[in-house]
């Protein structure tokens, strides 16, 4: 039984390392949403995170911290969906 065990651990952990990530270039300016207002822990988490990538210059375009209280979470997650995709030429 720990055997079999083990021995689907490693395939799922092989499964997981085969995955390579593709890379990621913006050609617009990046928003990051946060479903809650301004001025509480996910928005400073997230001013935290936009200071971050921008001091280091990690993303090349602006980052936009963009709040979209209410609906519990609902009206972000309209928001993030009713954007448009941006496709990166890679």
């Amino acid at each position: 039984m720990r055997l079999a065990r083990a021995v689907s651990g490693l395939a799922l952990l092989g499964l997981a390392t085969a995955a390579v990530p593709q890379a990621w270039s913006p050609q617009k300016n990046v928003e990051i949403v946060v479903a809650n207002s301004p001025g509480g822990s996910n928005d400073r988490t997230a001013r935290q995170v936009e200071g971050f990538l921008t001091k280091y210059r990690l993303v090349p375009v602006p980052l936009t911290v963009v709040n979209k209280p209410g609906g519990g979470g609902a009206i972000a997650y309209q928001y993030v969906n009713s954007t448009p995709p941006t496709r990166s030429k890679t």
